[in-house]
């Protein structure tokens, strides 16, 4: 499945953390599906939001162009 990374606005807060510091790792992410294969089992097309394993979700560089890619079984 071609899918785009869902990125939420930030917000600025008031408290003051060390430079230094990284925030968790989230184990799921939010995702736009934005194409899938005609085969593909899920039943979800494209513009719709889906979670699936942070870990599993693949970038992928072509000629410049960054997609990012999940296999079905990963989205939840």
């Amino acid at each position: 499945m071609l899918v785009e990374p869902y990125v939420e606005e930030k917000r600025e807060t008031s408290i003051l953390l060390p430079e230094d510091y990284e925030t968790k790792k989230e184990e799921y992410v939010v995702v736009n599906v934005k194409d899938r294969a005609p085969d593909c089992k899920v039943s979800c097309s494209a513009g719709t939001l889906a979670v699936v394993q942070a870990r599993m979700l693949e970038e992928l560089v072509v000629q410049g162009k960054t997609y990012h890619l999940i296999l079905e079984n990963y989205v939840l």
